[in-house]
Order: C-alpha cells, then sequence, then structure tokens
C-alpha cells in the first residue's frame, strides 16, 4: 500500500507531534529526519573508522523491531515468503528500497536488493549490513553473521550465516513502550497530514520531499540507540547546518527561522514544540509527547538535540547545548 494510501485510510495516523504506523499491531511510533542528515552522519561516522559500531548499532535497532513490532499471526508465516511478499511490499511502499528478494539454502542466506536508502546515498557501508543481520537475527532466531558483502549505490546483495546461537538484546517491553507513547491532548494543527495537504511536504512516487531534499520516515528507537551508542555525535550538528542552510533562507529574520524549527519538529514526528527566546539569547527549546523508544536503556535524546543546534547554527553559529533536562514519564 502507497504511503498516499496509507494517510487516507489511516493506517499511517498523524497528530501534532506525532506519526503512529497502524499497520503493525502494536503501534509503533514513527518519526521523520531529512536523509542527508543521517546518511551523511553514517558516512562520517564510517569514514572515521567507526564503521564496525554502526553495524552494531543498526543490527540491535533492526532486531528490536522485528522483535517487537510483528503482529504474532505473521510468526506463522514461513519467513522467506514473508520477507519476500509482505515486507518487502512495505519497504517498497514507503521508499526504503525498490525491490528486495531473499533466498535459503540450510542456513545459508541471501538477499539482493535495489536502490535500499542508505547505500543508494552512500555506497558500502557497514551500517545497512547490520540492519539485514538484525532482521535475520530475529525472524531465525538465530544470530545470523555476514560472510559475504557486495555493495554498489544501485545494486546491493549480501550473504550470511545462521549461527547456533540466537541474538538476545532486551528491550523496555511492549506495554511500556505503547504506554509512554500514549497521545495527550493536541493544541494546534502542524501535523504531517496537514503538511501534505498544503503542499509544504510532496510526495514523489513513496518518498516525502521538502523543498527538494528528501525526507525519510522510521521508527524512533534508532535515534536513542544512536545517542547511546553512536559514535561523533558531536558531528551531527555541523551535518544538520549544512543540510539547512542550502534550504533555508538565510535572509529570514531570527522569528521565522523559529516559528520554522517549532512546526517541522512538530510534522517530523518529535513531539508537540513550544520554543522560548530569552531577552539575555538563550533559546529554550521544550518538546511534550516525544517519541519514547524500545530499547531497554533510557531514552537519549542527543541526536535530536544536536539536529536542532545545527539548525540553529542559521541564527548564530555561537550557539551551544548548555543543558538537557529529561523528566522521565
Amino acid at each position: 500500500m502507497k504511503l498516499s494510501e496509507s494517510l487516507r485510510k489511516n493506517i499511517i495516523e498523524t497528530g501534532i507531534g506525532r506519526i503512529v504506523n497502524k499497520f503493525h499491531l502494536p503501534k509503533r511510533r514513527n518519526v521523520m529526519i531529512f536523509e542527508e542528515i543521517l546518511t551523511n552522519y553514517i558516512k562520517t561516522s564510517i569514514n572515521s573508522g567507526h564503521g564496525e559500531e554502526m553495524k552494531n548499532i543498526a543490527k540491535h535497532w533492526a532486531f528490536l523491531y522485528i522483535k517487537n513490532f510483528l503482529p504474532k499471526i505473521i510468526t506463522r508465516i514461513p519467513n522467506e515468503i514473508f520477507l519476500n511478499t509482505i515486507m518487502r511490499n512495505v519497504w517498497t511502499n514507503i521508499g526504503l528500497l525498490d525491490n528486495f528478494k531473499i533466498t535459503r539454502k540450510g542456513k545459508i542466506i541471501t538477499i539482493t536488493t535495489l536502490n535500499e536508502g542508505i547505500s543508494r546515498e552512500i555506497g558500502k557501508n557497514e551500517f545497512s549490513q547490520g540492519l539485514w543481520s538484525g532482521v535475520l537475527s530475529a525472524l531465525y532466531n538465530s544470530d545470523a553473521e555476514n560472510i559475504e558483502t557486495y555493495q554498489y549505490k544501485n545494486t546491493c546483495k549480501y550473504t550470511f550465516r545462521l549461527k547456533d546461537t540466537p541474538l538476545n538484546i532486551s528491550s523496555k517491553g511492549i506495554d511500556r513502550y505503547c504506554d509512554f507513547n500514549t497521545l495527550h491532548k493536541q493544541f494546534s494543527n502542524s501535523s504531517f497530514e496537514n503538511a501534505l495537504k498544503s503542499k509544504t511536504f510532496v510526495l514523489k512516487g513513496n518518498r516525502i520531499f521538502f523543498r527538494g531534499k528528501p525526507v525519510v520516515m522510521g521508527e524512533n528507537t534508532l535515534f536513542h540507540i544512536i545517542g547511546h551508542k553512536g559514535p561523533l555525535i558531536e558531528k551531527v550538528a555541523e551535518i544538520s547546518y549544512e543540510c539547512f542552510r542550502k534550504i533555508i533562507d538565510k535572509t529570514s529574520s531570527m522569528e521565522r527561522k523559529i516559528f520554522f524549527l517549532k512546526n517541522m519538529l512538530q510534522i517530523f514526528g518529535w513531539g508537540q514544540t513550544t520554543i522560548f527566546y530569552r531577552s539575555n539569547g538563550d533559546i529554550i527549546v521544550s518538546m511534550k509527547n516525544q517519541p519514547y523508544g524500545i530499547q531497554k536503556e533510557e531514552d537519549n535524546w542527543k541526536f535530536l538535540s544536536n539536529v536542532v543546534l545545527g539548525y540553529l547554527f542559521l541564527c548564530d553559529k555561537n550557539y551551544t547545548i548548555s543543558k538537557t533536562v529529561h523528566r522521565p514519564k
């Protein structure tokens, strides 16, 4: 089902600062981010020698995603059929890749992809290897070891061996995840669906664009894991700035820049946002109903904080993050 059709049929439910995908039971909390920010962070980390860390982050997230968000009835379908039909349609229809095929011979599994999200932008990368390893490890209840990889921007081929031992990664539990992400009262109309109706964002096929920049949608736990385990988090602010400076009018007023930031955070599903500008020049970004992850560790918004900081560099390059206060739910 296409993204536009999912919105029309209310399978993807949007609200103020919140995007929920109801295709999966239980619901999962989605967020959006400019593709350039995520891929350039991954590329910068890998090029700096942190490929193995990025692989482990991706594997951690993909494993938790499959283990926690698939309806139980799906587990009765043979894994190869499930991946080659249901998940292929889901992933292609939200623009994560153009095509996908899995084959299995004993303990050896081969995956071929066409124009997959991260690889189509940066080519060879360990992050995508980790994603597929996490998916297979969860579905087959066996740690999937990547033994061969061919990655190009338009096509990739991965070969995995299923080990005799399972992969075990704990989560905070789906009940707690759903409780944390319960929607509270809304106070404005800045939702993703409204942004599409007003043509602030444009759907081209199954991909979302803002002023020509692609935006990706996914379950939010990834960014909490990056906050805990990601290398070079301090680079995110500059990567964010380089992205935003190309799409935001540098001559626009401080007020307009702040107004856009508030609406963007809400439309992208990061929570109901209020921004205070103090007379001494300090900016306070306050968020309610922010997305909580399924990972066992505490939620961590370091990645998001640095994306916001990079945006604020449009106003003044001297801004820093002086304090972050997280009030546990």
